[in-house]
């Protein structure tokens, strides 16, 4: 319904403009700061004598409409209407209560559908944001915000409509699990955080739903045993990292469980001993390295 009555009121508003009597001075802004930088002129009108308020209408350098609103004792009051130019085409609607945004504001495409609603108080966002797609008008975007802050559960759409990202807030920054979906809905990811830094447990599914990677971040930093799985299920490879370093044991597995490869890393490099092996588990070949240089193979 605010929708609604906003939008109304919008195109009332834009269809009762006169510049009769009007005042034509250079821009100077409110607050000193000028609303664009092409330093348009402002065409003022005086609505109220007693109380002082007006409407002003800011043109760009071409003398185009590109805002329009009321002013009272140098603060915005009540709706502004940005405008697409050349075509005069509704680009933002934004309500104002003493140079503040308060309510609902909207913004349009160029074609005159919503593709962005947002909740404000005192200037700061409160409250539901969506934005939408301009193909479909489908809802791409979901997030709430708490004074300025994003803050709980936020959505991210495909194109089709289809959940694409999920990611919870708090205090405006990432706490809790964060997943990526495939579009025939199956989680592509999960990734822990702690205030906007990965610390936790990560996982990547294979379009099948097998569990594709396996490893643990601690304060942004992957530590631990890395594992990877064939997308049947079966384990691949495992691999020790401290601080993001491969720094530890290797070793690659065949899908019938049979080691493939098995060696050390040292600070991110190979060392010592590399043994490789048949499907059987027959050694092959054994490649003897130091600080990842190779240095003998038998």
């Amino acid at each position: 319904m605010k929708k609604f009555l906003l939008i109304t009121s919008c195109f009332l508003f834009l269809t009762s403009i006169s510049i009769a009597q009007k005042t034509r001075v250079k821009m100077d802004g409110l607050k000193g700061k000028p609303f664009l930088k092409a330093k348009p002129d402002t065409i003022i009108k005086t609505l109220d004598t007693a109380s002082g308020l007006q409407h002003w209408t800011i043109t760009d350098d071409r003398r185009q409409v590109v805002q329009m609103g009321s002013v009272l004792k140098d603060k915005k009051m009540g709706m502004w209407i940005k405008l697409y130019q050349p075509d005069s085409v509704i680009q933002s609607v934004t309500e104002y209560v003493a140079g503040k945004k308060q309510g609902l504001s909207l913004t349009f495409s160029k074609k005159g559908q919503i593709i962005l609603e947002e909740m404000y108080k005192n200037d700061q966002l409160n409250g539901l944001k969506k934005g939408y797609t301009e193909v479909g008008h489908k809802v791409n975007l979901e997030e709430n915000y708490v004074n300025g802050q994003i803050e709980g559960l936020q959505k991210i759409f495909a194109k089709d409509g289809k959940i694409q990202e999920e990611h919870v807030f708090k205090n405006g920054k990432k706490n809790g699990v964060s997943k990526s979906y495939y579009p025939t809905g199956n989680v592509k990811q999960e990734t822990s955080y702690k205030d906007d830094v990965k610390d936790g447990s990560c996982k990547w599914f294979h379009k099948n739903g097998q569990l594709m990677t396996e490893y643990l971040y601690i304060k942004g930093a992957k530590t631990g045993t890395f594992k990877a799985f064939y997308e049947s299920g079966e384990l691949k490879s495992e691999i020790t990292f401290k601080n993001s370093i491969k720094d530890g044991s290797y070793k690659q597995y065949y899908k019938n469980q049979k080691v493939k490869t098995k060696g050390v890393y040292q600070k991110d490099k190979k060392d010592g001993a590399w043994e490789y092996f048949d499907e059987e588990g027959k050694l092959t070949t054994t490649k003897v390295y130091k600080a990842g240089e190779l240095l003998e193979v038998k």
